[in-house]
């Protein structure tokens, strides 16, 4: 099997500035624009994946937004501040949300 990678960085050419091993990639720039870097990522994953259900990036970012709006209250919910959770207390809510945002999707 083939390695596939996608490089992103929020500029384009500042990683010749400390790393030259990828010089010949191709880099893609997201400004630092969430919403850019996750349309860069969808649109590599259906280039690169071999399942064709990968969504477009507008539609993973508009789920991401929904998401991240949706984290105070969940973390509330657990007497936590969102800038408290672990990367473990983070997994936990987000396998719940997207559990319970599939089962509202499919009912």
């Amino acid at each position: 099997m083939q390695k596939k990678s996608l490089i992103l960085d929020r500029q384009m050419h500042r990683y010749q500035k400390f790393i030259s091993d990828i010089a010949g990639q191709d880099i893609h720039s997201h400004d630092g624009e969430v919403d850019k870097l996750i349309e860069e990522v969808a649109t590599w994953l259906r280039g690169a994946a071999r399942d064709s259900n990968v969504p477009g990036g507008r539609a993973i970012a508009a789920e991401f937004k929904r998401f991240r709006a949706d984290v105070p209250g969940i973390a509330a919910s657990k007497r936590l501040e969102p800038d408290e959770l672990t990367f473990k207390d983070l997994t936990a809510i987000t396998a719940a949300w997207i559990l319970a945002d599939s089962a509202a999707v499919t009912s």
